[in-house]
């Protein structure tokens, strides 16, 4: 039995997630309640790392009308109101939410999806970057931080995890909950207990789910952004099944054609690092991470609510968006022929290639 008086922060990742906690979150609200903790002890924070708050519609959305109507909710905000706790063992400057920090019980929901350098998101990365301070996400956070490795799908020996790992721990993370999701963005698995423990575990399964049988050397690759397609700027999240930017493995052969579709149904989107004129700002082609790919082939976009003029705050001027799919088509059979070898990722933010994992 709890001590009635404590309190409990539930912290929950935001809408660029396809995380269902309005399911999850009854199941950890009865055992509150059974442990005999009044609801005015408890509250919730969104993980929100940069990005913005979260609407009252989108906080519905996300947690269920009945918590909104009931409950103490807050969204982080990066730049303000964030405790330090030190260093990590790497160097990583620990800034926390003080809302958070105050809790005496720390809960957070989330899910296992592959990361280009946390191997997959989940477990720690709920507080760094979903809690952390702007220096704190800065330092962790950069793609040139040589001292902090890590690649798609990897979880052992991954130093920019084990940061994440460490500045939850020392944040008083207690629990969490992280789900699996399926190709529809529905839960397909969902695990609790202890963080460093549910996350090793569920990345064992999330491996087992998300591994695809991947061909290479196509003319044409055709990568759907779902379910990470709300933002513009998560868009080329689509091409996590490609690996890491070292791969020699190459889906598409140099001078094909890569094809990011995405919805993009809130526009652009808002990140703190890597938005027009953030500190990590750098045209795509040139970044760290996603650059690789991108190197000799063409790159188009189909999404049906940006413009052309967007593009070129973060792509070269040989970069294309069509928001008519008929459109698209007859360009790339202008470019490489009726007999085009092309392969289709339905779901390639959640894909990753088999053989390198």
């Amino acid at each position: 039995m709890l001590n009635k008086k404590i309190t409990v922060c539930i912290a929950v990742d935001d809408l660029t997630k396809p995380t269902q906690a309005f399911r999850i979150i009854p199941f950890i609200l009865d055992e509150l309640h059974h442990a005999g903790l009044s609801d005015e002890n408890i509250y919730f924070i969104i993980s929100t790392g940069t990005h913005r708050s979260l609407t009252h519609d989108e906080l519905c959305k996300k947690l269920g009308i009945k918590i909104v109507s009931k409950y103490k909710i807050y969204c982080h905000s990066a730049y303000q109101n964030n405790k330090y706790l030190g260093d990590t063992s790497s160097g990583t400057p620990v800034y926390i939410d003080n809302l958070y920090l105050q809790a005496d019980l720390k809960i957070g929901i989330g899910t296992l999806m592959p990361h280009p350098y946390a191997g997959f998101s989940g477990g720690g990365k709920i507080v760094l970057p979903g809690l952390a301070g702007i220096e704190s996400i800065d330092v962790n956070h950069k793609p040139v931080n040589k001292s902090l490795q890590g690649k798609i799908g990897q979880v052992e020996n991954n130093s920019r995890r084990a940061d994440i790992e460490e500045a939850a721990n020392m944040a008083g993370l207690d629990f969490i909950v992280n789900t699996i999701s399926n190709s529809l963005g529905d839960t397909a698995s969902i695990y609790s207990g202890n963080p460093v423990d549910v996350f090793n575990t569920a990345s064992k399964k999330a491996v087992e789910v998300y591994s695809t049988n991947v061909p290479y050397n196509m003319d044409v690759g055709i990568f759907n952004a779902f379910p990470r397609d709300t933002w513009f700027l998560l868009a080329l999240n689509s091409l996590n099944v490609w690996g890491s930017r070292d791969s020699d493995k190459e889906i598409v052969r140099k001078g094909g054609t890569i094809v990011v579709i995405t919805s993009a149904s809130e526009g652009i989107g808002e990140h703190g690092l890597v938005g027009k004129g953030m500190i990590h700002h750098v045209r795509r082609d040139k970044h760290g991470t996603f650059g690789g790919p991108l190197q000799d082939r063409n790159l188009v976009f189909y999404c049906p609510t940006i413009n052309q003029n967007y593009i070129y705050d973060h792509y070269s001027e040989d970069v294309k968006i069509f928001n008519d799919w008929n459109l698209l088509i007859r360009e790339l059979q202008k470019q490489h022929g009726k007999d085009t070898d092309a392969v289709i990722f339905p779901n390639s933010s959640l894909q990753i290639d088999s053989n390198l994992v």
